[in-house]
Order: C-alpha cells, then structure tokens, then sequence
C-alpha cells in the first residue's frame, strides 16, 4: 500500500549494521519523507573493525533520491545505546514537534507511516496519549473491531511521538529515589512480582544502565499517560541475534515475527483508557512474567539436583 499524504518526519537511529541499516532505509526512501533525521553513536575504540562498520552504516544513509532535508548527528565519542538515543532524540525534538522513530533493526510495513501519520495528527492535542507505536513483540494480534488500542505500557521498535511529550521523559529518572520509597510503584504496576520486577528495573537505570526505554515507560506513569499499540504487529525486528545490544536470542519468538499491513481507514477506540486485560499480558510476557519464569526453572532445577535430594 502505497503512504496517504505527507510522511512525518523520520529519526533514523544507526550505529555499525550496515545491512539492517539497508533494509530499514529501504522502507524510509519508499516513505520520502521530507525531513529526516540520521543518529548515529561512535564507534568503541576497543573495538576490532568497528569504525568501519559505523562508516558503512553511515554510507548507506547518503543514498538519498528524493526531495528531503537532512539533519545528521554523528557523536565524536561512544555514548552507547542509551545515551545515544536520548541526545540524538532531544536534539529531533528541539526541532520539529512530532517525528517517528526507527532503530537500525526495526523494518516498518509502509502502512506503518500512514497509520503513526493519521494518528499523529488526531492526536496532536491530547496529552494523554503519549506515544505510537508500531509493534506487538510476539504477542497475539488483537482480535477486535479497532485499528488499536491503548495500553499503560508504551512499544518502541518503529513508535512516534511528540516533542512536548518526548520531554517529559526528562526529570522521570531523577525523581526515583523519592517515589521508590512509598507505594507509587506499586499502585502504577502492581503488587508482587511486577513490583519486585519495576523496582529492580529502576533501580539498575538510576545506577546507570546503558538504556533508555525504562525511563520512557516510567514518564507515562509518572504522566498517567497512554501508548498506543496496533492490532496487527506494524514493525517487524530484524536484531535479534549476534551483534544485538539487547536482543541476543536469535531464536526468540519476537524476533520471527514479520510486519503485516493495517486496514484503512483506521477504526478508532471510541474511549481513550487502558485495555487492562492486554497490558496483563504484556506485564507477563515482556516484563515481570519473564522473572517468575526464570525463578521457577531455578526451583525446578533446585529440586531436582542429586545435591538437594534427601536420602
């Protein structure tokens, strides 16, 4: 399907794969977007053969055949994959009010466009909504009359947003020290597991972890914010694997899973809050379900070494 209109603005963020960097590049040239923005990190020096990597990365970004102004941000020393994206994004955003955003690794079906550009617009003036995104991970698609639906819990592979809302994210992290003491946390994700799961998250990004999606999730609730997801996985993720920073496991389900297309015209929610059975999910899935899966296989295996059997 061809893209309806103007394609918004595009930040492209790149860094040493050049041949996930071509196949995303490919679906940002058949968007032509007018305004693109091109992140890149440095290469590490300690590194073999990375500073080439990164040049290539970089070359394939040059290709440009359309009418388009080009913003390129090229750090001189590694920040990684957290700083990275915060200084290369803060910089999109003090720019332009409203941008979609594409990681190296993240291969957005065309209807991607039309659907954050349709959305974008509708909802440029509703602070409650504070991010688009594009992907499902390996969730099941959303068997529903809607186009989408809002979730407490934001997806970054392929999302947008806009800079008076990408801004919030700025004190977020500083005020964790303060909120982490009483029952805020708790009342934002739960009791239990997923508290242990967010506090242990939190406190690893206070102390400095190299990421940056952990302080976006906890600026929504912070803001009582939404995030929009679509009822058909969008963005189809091609890091997994070696090289990743992240997303080691090559064989993982949300690393198999391809982008479909969204219908049009969308169906829009006829309420904007939180579909609480699907964020259940996604608390289970992709966040504190993942440390009661590994606590029971340690149990598991406890139980069963010769070491812990009685005679």
């Amino acid at each position: 399907m061809a893209l309806t209109g103007e394609c918004p603005p595009v930040a492209l963020i790149i860094h040493r794969r050049p041949l996930h960097t071509a196949r995303v590049f490919k679906a940002i040239s058949q968007a032509r977007p007018q305004r693109l923005f091109v992140i890149g990190d440095a290469a590490r020096a300690e590194v073999a053969g990375e500073h080439e990597l990164v040049l290539a990365a970089r070359a394939i970004t040059e290709q440009i055949d359309w009418p388009c102004e080009v913003t390129r941000s090229y750090s001189q020393h590694n920040l990684g994959a957290g700083g990275r994206v915060i200084t290369g994004l803060d910089q999109v955003f003090a720019e332009v009010d409203h941008a979609v955003v594409l990681e190296d690794d993240c291969v957005p079906d065309m209807t991607f466009f039309s659907y954050t550009q349709e959305l974008l617009h509708r909802y440029a003036l509703d602070p409650k909504v504070m991010t688009i995104g594009g992907h499902l991970s390996h969730l099941p698609d959303h068997h529903t009359n809607d186009s989408y639906w809002f979730s407490r819990y934001p997806a970054t592979w392929g999302w947008a947003t806009w800079a008076d809302r990408w801004w919030r994210r700025a004190d977020a992290m500083n005020q964790w020290p303060r909120l982490r003491e009483g029952g805020w946390l708790a009342s934002a994700v739960g009791s239990g597991t997923p508290y242990a799961y967010w506090r242990s998250v939190l406190d690893a990004e206070y102390a400095g972890t190299d990421t940056w999606d952990y302080i976006w999730s906890l600026a929504h609730w912070l803001h009582d914010s939404l995030a929009i997801r679509p009822a058909v996985n969008l963005v189809a993720n091609i890091g997994f694997g070696e090289g990743a920073t992240h997303t080691r496991q090559p064989e993982h389900a949300a690393g198999r899973r391809p982008a479909g297309e969204m219908a049009f015209p969308l169906r829009h929610p006829q309420t904007i809050e939180a579909n609480l059975e699907r964020d259940a999910q996604i608390e289970w899935v992709d966040h504190s379900g993942i440390l009661r899966r590994r606590m029971a296989m340690l149990s598991a295996l406890r139980s069963s070494s010769p070491a812990d059997q009685k005679p």
